[in-house]
């Protein structure tokens, strides 16, 4: 064979290679938009997988900062509970930006991360790769919490108030868990603020029109 013909063969292999270099290179920017968006656009409610009402279970969960057991109860009565495993790969998103929501929710109110593992060591590790502050975690390693209220997609938040849950979606973000969490307390019975404001601008109003 010319040896012309093995220089055009090996430029062509070239090209090409550097073509499905490029092409993967597209796909995994199209990725990463699509996730950026599908962050963007909310989460993502999940009706009647947690039932509405239903009693937080009396348990102990794992406090990382002390390593001893904690009442669930006594963490957590109004705000949201956001579910992460180190299997799931949004759930390292998520855990990454959580922090930055600590302590930012409304008076009484807290997101607090349950951390499952197979076993508290793995839970452990991956709250150290994420960079997640032991202040709002609680592990949970056998998982006992997300099953005993029927939760199986992770990640998710629970929005909880006076210590019975009140809505459910999944998230791919933490803003998505702070923004839900808000959206279903205003919604629900809490965050008595606004419906008070409102009730007292209706008197006002009445007032006014009875005195015309």
């Amino acid at each position: 064979m010319p040896l012309i013909l093995w220089a055009a063969i090996a430029v062509l292999f070239v090209v090409v290679a550097i073509q499905c270099f490029a092409f993967l290179e597209t796909l995994r920017q199209l990725a990463e938009i699509r996730r950026e968006f599908e962050a963007y656009q909310g989460a993502t409610e999940l009706s009647g997988v947690v039932p509405i009402g239903m009693t937080l279970p009396d348990l102990a969960l794992i406090d990382p900062s002390t390593t001893t057991p904690v009442a669930l109860r006594d963490r957590m009565t109004t705000g949201g509970l956001v579910f992460l495993h180190p299997g799931c790969v949004s759930c390292h998103t998520v855990a990454q930006q959580l922090d930055r929501y600590a302590g930012l929710q409304q008076p009484g109110t807290s997101l607090v991360a349950i951390v499952e593992g197979r076993t508290a060591d793995e839970a452990e590790q991956f709250i150290k790769e994420t960079g997640l502050g032991p202040a709002a975690i609680l592990i949970d390693p056998n998982g006992e919490l997300a099953r005993s209220i029927g939760l199986t997609v992770k990640p998710a938040v629970v929005v909880v108030y006076n210590g019975a849950t009140q809505a459910t979606a999944t998230i791919r973000s933490a803003s998505q868990a702070d923004e839900f969490m808000m959206k279903a307390l205003r919604n629900g019975t809490a965050m008595p603020e606004e419906p008070t404001t409102r009730s007292v601008a209706t008197s006002k109003v009445r007032e006014i029109s009875s005195s015309s």
